[in-house]
């Protein structure tokens, strides 16, 4: 079929590893202290570091970008964005989130309701052919608390494990109140069927 001119095949086998890696969500009530935003960009950034370890990578750089509601002309307006540069490739949770609240602690402005906030990871180069530092020694130690942590996490949940500075409550989160059942991939909402007899 092939000589024919029939593909049989997609065209593509392997997808590309991603160049740039955004984690970012609507919150579900308006954002007005640092200590919420810091807990929405923590959890933003394990979810985004979580997929560049997936696919075998690390990040070069951090970008975080807040933003109030743009839909709502009566409030006062703040849109603000921060890169910064790690200094060495990583995909270690804690040393991108230290880069990250760096940035966060820059661009936050205190009397704004922010509606939107994120994380982008860039400058993505594999693990495998990583430029080593001349000045800064290379831990294998954190490499394997990550793959521990991604096991665990795989296994039994997502953010079973998480970092700290993530928080418990998060009452920012997006209100999921009219969102479909996952009926093909959560146990807990399947359907029930009851039968009388």
């Amino acid at each position: 079929m092939e000589l024919r001119g029939i593909s049989c095949l997609p065209l593509e086998t392997a997808y590309p590893d991603k160049k740039s890696i955004i984690s970012s969500k609507s919150f579900g009530r308006p954002v007005s202290t640092l200590a919420d935003m810091k807990e929405a960009v923590a959890t933003y950034l394990s979810t985004a570091a979580e997929k560049l370890r997936k696919q075998e990578s690390l990040a070069g750089a951090i970008q975080v970008f807040i933003s109030t509601n743009t839909f709502n002309p009566n409030q006062p307006q703040h849109i603000q964005s921060m890169m910064a540069s790690l200094p060495q490739p990583s995909a270690y949770t804690p040393a991108l989130l230290k880069a990250a609240l760096h940035c966060l602690e820059h661009i936050f402005k205190s009397g704004f309701q922010y509606k939107k906030a994120g994380v982008m990871l860039i400058e993505i180069v594999s693990d495998r052919h990583q430029q080593q530092s001349l000045f800064v020694p290379m831990s294998t130690d954190t490499q394997d608390l990550m793959q521990a942590v991604d096991r665990i996490n795989r296994k039994w949940g997502r953010q079973t494990i998480q970092l700290g500075a993530a928080g418990f409550v998060k009452s920012w989160q997006m209100v999921q109140s009219h969102k479909s059942p996952a009926y093909t991939t959560k146990w807990s909402e399947l359907p029930v069927a009851n039968a009388s007899f």
